[in-house]
């Protein structure tokens, strides 16, 4: 799929908010061995193109393009959510309204991913290392 850096809209029905708050919910726990999130895989064009799709990874799994992005959604103030009473032991404590809505984190990482696919470079540069280059030529010593 296509979204366009200068058409967030184009990026929200890619990845809607009820789809980052159920991928941050899963990425938020602790035993959590594959992250949810999106994947970008080009840098946007001349008119802000870019492929971007809704996708999984292993935890420490590193893209498999070159000039790919995987990013994730965490909780954000939902997950302080609760707190045992006494430190480690005691009743459960309700610190905030679970059930109250925080649009500025959806908001926030659809900012983040519009810029991270603003700064994402393609492939780097074909490198004249071990291919007879003129780096490396020349006198050395000392």
């Amino acid at each position: 799929m296509f979204a366009n850096i200068f058409r967030r809209e184009t990026v929200e029905a890619i990845y809607p908010r009820d789809v980052f708050e159920n991928d941050a919910g899963l990425n938020s726990t602790a035993d959590a061995v594959i992250l949810h999130g999106v994947f970008i895989g080009s840098a946007p064009d001349e008119q802000g193109q870019f492929r971007m799709a809704r996708a999984t990874r292993q935890v420490g799994e590193a893209p498999h393009e070159p000039g790919s992005l995987f990013l994730s959604p965490y909780m954000g103030k939902a997950y302080g959510a609760f707190s045992l009473q006494g430190g480690s032991k005691g009743a459960v404590i309700e610190n905030r309204d679970i059930m109250e809505p925080h649009p500025e984190e959806y908001i926030t990482f659809i900012d983040e991913l519009i810029r991270a696919a603003q700064n994402l470079c393609g492939p780097p540069a074909q490198s004249d290392v071990g291919s007879g280059g003129d780096q490396f030529r020349g006198l050395r010593g000392g």
